[in-house]
């Protein structure tokens, strides 16, 4: 009886092991898609960039349109920016949407909504071997 029982236990163990291990990559890529958009968010709405190095490429590019011109800076340029400005909780609702997504790539629309004008953010992403990083964030406001 004490045989079967153990049996049975690590029976239910190893089942429960295989079919952990069947997850999706489809739910494995969402939810590093999701963490990078999170942070990404995170930083807009309360000023915590903690993650924000991780999920950058080193050569991403932030592109402002602002009185007809466009703006154009880097990842330091906005790590420093976002040191100076930490902990700063936006008074705003913040929305997202993704308008693409397929196995390398990811275009999300991260809108900041505030009383009188909304911030547009669309954000690019780029599989790398392990994680999503940002290569791209273009600005628009309306």
């Amino acid at each position: 009886m004490k045989t079967l029982t153990i049996k049975t236990i690590l029976l239910a163990f190893v089942a429960i092991v295989g079919f952990s291990s069947l997850t999706k990559a489809d739910d494995l890529k969402d939810r590093n898609i999701q963490y990078s958009v999170n942070s990404f968010v995170n930083k807009i709405k309360t000023g915590k960039s903690a993650d924000l190095a991780s999920i950058l490429s080193e050569d991403v590019k932030f592109n402002m349109s602002r009185n007809g011109k466009i703006m154009t800076h880097g990842k330091k340029e906005e790590l420093d920016f976002n040191k100076k400005n930490a902990n700063v909780i936006q008074q705003c609702k913040v929305e997202t949407a993704t308008l693409v997504n397929t196995e390398n790539y990811s275009l999300v629309k991260v809108s900041s909504i505030y009383e009188g004008f909304t911030r547009e953010d669309f954000v690019t992403l780029i599989k790398t071997k392990n994680d999503w990083k940002i290569t791209d964030v273009t600005t628009n406001f309306k």
